[in-house]
C-alpha cells in the first residue's frame, strides 16, 4: 500500500523529481516517490498544469467514491472559508475572507506550537467533496512590499487521525506572489482534513491572510450550478 500522503493525490505527479545519492561510489541518478513541501513558480504554463492535474485527480477521486455517477454532475470551485472549513471547535466559521486566526489573533504563542485553523466536518458536508490543495497565496499586501509579513512558520495538513500528510513552508511569500506544491494534496470525501497553522515564536497578538490555493470536487448545483446553454 502506499504511503497516505500519496494515497491522498494521485499515482502520479505533476513532474518526476531525480536526486543524486550521497554515496561517492554510487552517482547513479535515482528516482523518489514524492517531494513535500512548495516551491516558486514563474511560468503560468507550470502553474496550469499543476492546477488542471490536481483538478483531474480530483475528479478521478470523487469518481472512484461514487459521489456522482457521472464526471459532468461535477463541479470544481475555489474554497470558500464559510463554507467548505470549520474551525478548531467543530463551530461554523462565519467570515468568506481569509484570515488566521479566523477571528481575534495568535494568542499565547510557544515555540512550536500548531493551531488548527481549518478542519472539515459533517457541517460542512465534507462527505460530499474533494477537497484539493495545490498552493498558498497572501491576499493583504500587493508586490511591492519591502518588508517581511509572514508570522506562520510552517502549515501542517493532518487527517482526521492525525497523520501528517504535508508540511508546507510559508516563509518565502515575503519574496513570492504565490507559492506551490510540487505535488497536490487530495483528501477524499471518506477523509476528515486539519490544517494546522505553526506561528512563529514572537507572532503572539499577530494575524494571517494567507488563501489556501486549491479547488472543492462537488455534486453540481449543491452550491454552484453555473450558467447553462440550451442545446441549440
Amino acid at each position: 500500500m502506499s504511503s497516505p500522503r500519496v494515497q491522498y493525490g494521485s499515482s502520479a505527479a505533476p513532474f518526476t523529481p531525480v536526486v543524486k545519492t550521497s554515496s561517492p561510489v554510487d552517482a547513479s541518478v535515482h528516482t523518489i516517490s514524492l517531494v513535500a513541501g512548495l516551491h516558486a513558480i514563474t511560468n503560468n504554463d507550470e502553474v496550469r498544469k499543476l492546477e488542471q492535474f490536481a483538478i483531474n485527480a480530483g475528479i478521478k477521486t470523487a469518481m472512484q467514491n461514487s459521489i456522482v455517477t457521472a464526471p459532468d454532475g461535477l463541479t470544481a470551485r475555489p474554497f470558500l472559508p464559510d463554507i467548505d472549513f470549520i474551525d478548531s471547535s467543530n463551530n461554523a466559521i462565519t467570515k468568506r475572507e481569509w484570515a488566521q486566526p479566523w477571528s481575534g489573533t495568535y494568542m499565547n504563542v510557544s515555540a512550536g506550537t500548531a493551531t488548527t485553523i481549518y478542519q472539515t466536518g459533517n457541517l460542512v458536508r465534507y462527505d460530499r467533496k474533494v477537497y484539493v490543495f495545490w498552493g498558498l497565496t497572501y491576499t493583504a499586501v500587493g508586490n511591492q512590499r519591502s518588508t517581511g509579513i509572514v508570522d506562520t512558520a510552517s502549515i501542517v495538513f493532518r487527517d482526521g487521525a492525525n497523520n501528517t500528510i504535508d508540511i508546507w513552508n510559508p516563509q518565502r511569500l515575503d519574496t513570492n506572489d504565490a507559492l506551490y506544491a510540487y505535488a497536490p494534496i487530495i483528501y477524499p470525501n471518506t477523509r476528515v482534513c486539519k490544517v494546522d497553522f505553526v506561528p512563529k515564536y514572537a507572532a503572539s497578538g499577530a494575524f494571517e491572510t494567507i488563501a489556501l490555493m486549491g479547488a472543492v470536487i462537488e455534486p453540481d448545483g449543491d452550491n454552484v450550478q453555473g450558467a447553462r446553454t440550451p442545446n441549440l
